[in-house]
C-alpha cells in the first residue's frame, strides 16, 4: 500500500507519512472527514470527494489496489509523525 501511495503521489496532498499538509488532511489521527471505516476510506479513494479536492482514482487503480491503499491508510492511525496537520472532521474510534 505504501508503494502505491508513493506511486500515485498521494503524498503531494497527504504528506510523506500521512501527516497532511496545506492541501490534504492528516491520515494518522483519529479525526476523519469522510468516515474512518474501511468502506468509507475505500469509497473516497475510488470516487474522490470533489468538494474537498480529493481526486477519484477509479480510472487509475483497480479495486484490488484501492483496497491495498485503503488498508495502508488505515494502518497509519496513531503513528504520530512529526509536523502533523491539526485534526479535521469527526472523531472515529
Amino acid at each position: 500500500g505504501a508503494t502505491i501511495y508513493m506511486d500515485m503521489s498521494c503524498f503531494a496532498c497527504h504528506g510523506m507519512k500521512g501527516e497532511g499538509n496545506a492541501i490534504g488532511p492528516n491520515l494518522t489521527d483519529n479525526m476523519w472527514i469522510s468516515g474512518c471505516d474501511f468502506q468509507s476510506v475505500f469509497n473516497v479513494i475510488k470516487n474522490g470527494n470533489p468538494a474537498k479536492g480529493m481526486t477519484a482514482f477509479k480510472t487509475q487503480l483497480s479495486d484490488n489496489r484501492i483496497q491495498i491503499v485503503a488498508s495502508s491508510v488505515l494502518s497509519l492511525s496513531g503513528s504520530n509523525p512529526a509536523n502533523a496537520k491539526e485534526p479535521q472532521g469527526e472523531a472515529c474510534e
